[in-house]
Parts: structure tokens; sequence; C-alpha cells
């Protein structure tokens, strides 16, 4: 059990690490299906489990459209109205970078060529 322990600890260390190895990007409005506006495209109750669940496991929400990109991009108003540890250490270490959600691109989509294959 206690090996266990150490090999989790040491995997959180890594990712935390990782984390931190670059800025954390931050939407710097609201954008236009924002969790925080009329405009969110969950219910209140649907809103509500998020925004437990991101305090039970203290991480924050992701943006709807760095989802989308596929991008780690703190919701502009999960940052301005919550907070986690991580986000503390962010801010700490001036490790914040603003983006605008508009600019957010999808990642590329890897093509696979079709026929036969190596022998």
């Amino acid at each position: 059990m206690e090996k266990e322990k150490w090999e989790m600890l040491r995997k959180q260390a890594a990712a935390i690490e990782k984390a931190l190895s670059e800025p954390q990007k931050v939407c710097n409005k609201s954008c236009d299906q924002c969790l925080f506006t009329k405009n969110k495209i969950v219910s209140d109750q649907r809103k509500h489990q998020i925004l437990e669940q991101c305090e039970r496991d203290e991480t924050h929400f992701i943006c709807h459209k760095g989802s989308i990109a596929g991008q780690n991009v703190v919701c502009n108003g999960f940052f301005r109205n919550k907070t986690t540890p991580y986000l503390e250490l962010a801010k700490a270490t001036k490790r914040i970078v603003f983006v605008d959600p508009k600019t957010l691109e999808k990642p590329a989509k890897i093509s696979k060529k079709k026929g036969k294959g190596l022998k």
C-alpha cells in the first residue's frame, strides 16, 4: 500500500510540474455560450453539478470553445467567480495568459491514408 501511495504522489507531482511548465490560458472574456451567462448551453441543474464536480476535484471549468478546440483554457466566468489551488498558484507565479475565445483553433485532424499496409 505504501508503494502505491508514493507512486500516486510521484504521478501527481509530475502532472503539476508539467502543468506549470507552460502558462495557463484563460479566456479574456466570456464566450457566447459561457456557463456563467444566461446563454449557457446547459440547464441550471447541470451547471450546479459541473461546479460541484470542479470543487470536489479541485479543478477548473474549461471554456466550451477551448474544449471544442482541444485546449485547456479556463472559462472566464469561472476565473472571475471561482478558484482552485492550481489557479491560485498560476496567478501567484504569473503563469496566466489571457486569450480571446473567438481565436481558439480546432486541432488539425490527422488523415489516415487508405490502401495497402507495409508487408
